[in-house]
């Protein structure tokens, strides 16, 4: 049921900090009856200008929404939103005309009330399974901002952040994580009451469900609010607390008094289109990302957020869009795997990504997706570009901000990270003031650098050339024009089996080099560990033979499924004779997932095999085709083939030097099904 309207009395409309709204919201959660019902009311400090309409944001499922100012007391009206566009994430933008227009200078105060809570939608859900929502993913309650014209197409720039407080009203035998101070008594937990207050402006976020909690006092205070006891959750304990300090050295204080981790069921998942998430003071993970154990970069990135993108929030703009938020906590991720795991592991998070992650967030992908034309200047994302400028910050951006601390230093990078997150608490930034910060530390102007990694589209292209003659080496590294501004590492290899790395610095098409050495160099190779991002003429006629499947592919990933699917089979009929770079083994592979989508599994299986004889079969996907052979079979009823596969994957992933969620789901099914 809806609740009433709020009583206007007590705290409703207090004061406000400048720039952020304050809510005293009261929500019911009804998990069984797939319920949200939110009343309450918002202040909205003064505008600068005049405004003749209110508008916000709101997501879309939300019905039988009434809304109306009440102060000050002439401007109470009744208003009547209308949606102006909507987004393929869930959220609506709204506007209302108001009656009288609202004077500059002074502040208004708004009650509302509505429901939904029946759709899944980006970082949202309500059922049984488990409940859960980020203000910053999915407007759950109203977000106020101005409206914005697109080429006609209007949208509401609406923050997230905000004051006050949030009352949930949550069945009593369930748990609640939420962002804010818990400030209710044992009394009120017991009556399925829990009271959040958040003071410094952040997003209103929550999760409900029945959970096995685990907590761990500490200088930060970490629990654990999982689905039900891990073996592991001593593992996780020590894993989150080595993150978050090993943050702290590069990003500055922990920004919320403690940090929880939240299990998620994959059944809650299904449509939400995530599988971790950052909120304030605590993170979302499916259950599938726990099963495989402590995954470094996962938990990396994801923590990395109560920083940058919750205590440090960016401007709403094209410029830098997503650099603030989603490559910064990228490149945190990649800083705990080298230093956590090991150079090893950071060079191939680098290059291919990092096993049971998101492995399509790297250097190599970013080359395809690059080579395939889908590439656009990453200082400069249109906001309307959303997927692309999240794809592009975690697989171009957290490179480029890796190559920034290389350039200018450690010290000096984490110095200016530390800088902004001090500055800037709690509030937002926009892109050129988060560059003059990092010139601030370095006292150089870096145009150049951010010009190069920023500005412009794709990557160097790098080519080598030498020659030994008796005890001197000599040679030419390669680029096109326009030229970078680079140190290439490049690593020589010599007949007695010794090898030396020397640094090429490089600011022209032609960049000559020489050193000595008794030894004959037998092998060079540019940047071994790829630390610098770039094309090489193997990577570039990569990305030119598979651009076919890379388009398509971004289609699948847009969420064009059936356009993806027409594009994928054109592909076949032009797959060249001699295929190296293995376009027809990625076609394939890509169709026989999305049979097993559509529960065509008998088709599934037979995509499956075809790609696995094609030539070029990418050897890092041998453990997810054996996962889809196995799961396949197994619903076919083809046990003998699900044994086998399992079995494979298990291998496979044991060859590659991995264990992800792969190999637990194979020993899963071989275990529950050993005597049939």
């Amino acid at each position: 049921m809806i609740l009433a309207y709020l009583c206007l009395a007590g705290g409703l409309f207090a004061a406000t900090s400048p720039g952020s709204p304050s809510y005293d919201l009261k929500v019911s959660i009804q998990p069984s009856d797939r319920l949200l019902a939110v009343e309450g009311g918002a202040t909205l400090p003064a505008n600068a200008r005049s405004r003749s309409k209110l508008c916000f944001q709101l997501a879309q499922q939300m019905a039988d929404l009434k809304m109306e100012i009440v102060s000050p007391s002439t401007l109470a009206q009744v208003l009547t939103p209308k949606m102006l566009s909507d987004n393929s994430l869930g959220t609506g933008n709204f506007s209302a005309d108001l009656k009288s227009s609202i004077p500059a200078g002074v502040p208004i105060a708004i009650k509302f009330s509505y429901h939904g809570g029946h759709k899944t939608a980006f970082v949202f859900h309500i059922g049984p399974e488990g409940s859960y929502a980020d203000g910053t993913d999915i407007a759950w309650y109203p977000q106020f901002g101005a409206e914005l014209d697109h080429n006609g197409k209007f949208s509401v720039d609406a923050s997230a952040a905000a004051l006050g407080t949030a009352t949930y009203t949550i069945p009593a035998e369930l748990d609640m994580v939420a962002s804010g101070e818990r400030s209710e008594t044992p009394g009120d937990h017991e009556k399925g009451t829990h009271e959040y207050k958040i003071t410094h402006p952040s997003s209103f976020a929550f999760s409900v469900d029945k959970y096995h909690v685990l907590r761990s006092p500490g200088r930060i205070p970490v629990s654990l609010y999982l689905k039900g006891p891990r073996p592991n959750e001593q593992e996780m304990l020590a894993g989150i607390r080595r993150v978050v300090d090993e943050l702290t050295s590069i990003y500055g204080p922990f920004p919320f008094p403690e940090f929880t981790l939240v299990e998620l069921s994959d059944e809650s998942l299904k449509d939400a289109g995530f599988g971790g998430a950052g909120c304030p003071g605590f993170m979302l993970s499916a259950a599938s990302f726990l099963d495989q154990g402590f995954n470094m970069a996962f938990f990396g990135h994801e923590i990395g957020h109560q920083w940058w993108g919750n205590q440090i929030t960016h401007v709403s703009e094209d410029d830098g869009n997503d650099l603030l938020d989603e490559a910064m906590a990228q490149y945190g991720s990649l800083y705990c795997v080298q230093h956590l795991v090991g150079d090893k592991a950071a060079d191939r998070y680098r290059w291919s990504g990092y096993p049971g992650y998101v492995t399509s967030q790297c250097g190599r992908n970013f080359l395809r997706v690059a080579a395939a034309g889908l590439d656009i200047p990453i200082g400069r994302m249109p906001q309307t570009e959303s997927g692309l400028a999240h794809e592009l910050a975690c697989e171009k951006g957290f490179l480029a901000y890796d190559a920034l601390r290389r350039e200018i230093g450690d010290g000096a990078f984490h110095s200016a990270l530390k800088a902004v997150t001090s500055k800037y608490a709690f509030r937002s930034i926009t892109w050129a003031g988060f560059k003059v910060e990092v010139e601030k530390a370095t006292h150089q102007n870096l145009d150049w650098f951010w010009n190069q990694w920023f500005g412009r589209a794709g990557a160097p292209y790098l080519d080598l050339t030498w020659s030994q003659h008796g005890a001197e080496v000599t040679g030419v590294l390669v680029q096109r024009a326009p030229a970078y501004r680079l140190k290439v590492p490049v690593r020589f290899e010599f007949g007695d089996g010794k090898s030396k790395v020397i640094e090429i610095a490089s600011t022209s098409v032609q960049s000559p080099f020489k050193f000595r050495s008794e030894e004959k160099a037998v092998k060079a190779e540019i940047d071994p560990r790829f630390e610098v991002l770039h094309f090489t003429k193997e990577t570039e006629a990569e990305g030119k033979a598979l651009a076919p499947y890379t388009r398509a592919n971004w289609l699948l990933f847009t969420g064009h499924v059936p356009e993806a699917q027409k594009a994928l089979e054109a592909c076949l009929t032009s797959i060249p004779s001699r295929d190296p770079y293995g376009l027809q083994f990625y076609v394939r592979f890509r169709l026989a997932q999305l049979a097993f989508r559509a529960g065509n599994y008998a088709m599934a299986i037979t995509e499956g095999d075809r790609a696995m004889a094609c030539s070029g079969a990418d050897p890092l996907l041998k453990p997810a085709f054996y996962q889809l052979i196995m799961t396949s079979a197994d619903k076919t009823g083809d046990k003998s083939r699900a044994r086998s596969a399992a079995a494979a994957g298990i291998a496979a992933e044991k060859e590659l030097g991995q264990l992800t969620s792969i190999t637990l789901s194979a020993k899963q099914w071989l275990a529950s099904n050993n005597k049939s």
